[in-house]
């Protein structure tokens, strides 16, 4: 596998083939020229942000055309040209536009991702002290709530805490049918 950062050198310069512009003086300097695409990327994983679907082509193919000399193709199974309002998935996100707004929440697949990872480790956890749960699990959901905090959660965060709450009382409830049982 090759490393975050050797991808990184290899495709410096994708966000200049892709034609994303960016103001060169005045107090907008730095920001996005209007109507250039925006190119954000993470490794070998990019979303190409552009203003029309004819754009999207044009961004699309100039980057295909950039990536051949360097002996690299898209993956056609991933690639694909969607509007906002269709929302699209990235990095653990989910993006889309409703009812005008553009909304990031956390991906469906990341949220089956954390529950499957709090269920297995409440399983794991079964006859342990209410200390060993506070420790094996602390970390995991404070990593993933500072992940996601950025973006508009909080449903998700409030289904989640009842999810969680369910899976401790349930664990509480065989720990105390063990102890009860261990006392018979």
């Amino acid at each position: 596998m090759v490393s975050p950062l050797l991808l990184n050198v290899a495709l410096h310069g994708m966000e200049q083939a892709a034609g994303a512009r960016y103001q060169t003086s005045g107090l907008q300097a730095g920001v996005m020229a209007p109507g250039s695409p925006t190119v954000v990327r993470y490794a070998d994983d990019l979303v190409a942000l552009c203003h029309t679907r004819h754009q999207a082509g044009r961004v699309k193919a100039r980057l295909a055309e950039w990536l051949a000399p360097r002996g690299l193709t898209f993956n056609e199974d991933k690639t694909g040209v969607v509007s906002l309002d269709d929302g699209f998935d990235f990095l653990g996100f989910t993006a889309r536009r409703q009812s005008g707004k553009l909304l990031i929440k956390p991906s469906k697949a990341a949220l089956r991702r954390i529950r499957e990872r709090l269920r297995t480790e409440m399983r794991a956890l079964r006859g342990a002290n209410a200390l060993a749960v506070l420790k094996r699990l602390n970390p995991i959901i404070r990593g993933w709530a500072a992940y996601y905090r950025t973006v508009v959660p909080s449903r998700i965060f409030q289904a989640l805490d009842a999810y969680v709450w369910k899976l401790a009382y349930r664990w509480a409830n065989i720990a105390i049918r063990a102890n009860r049982s261990a006392e018979s």
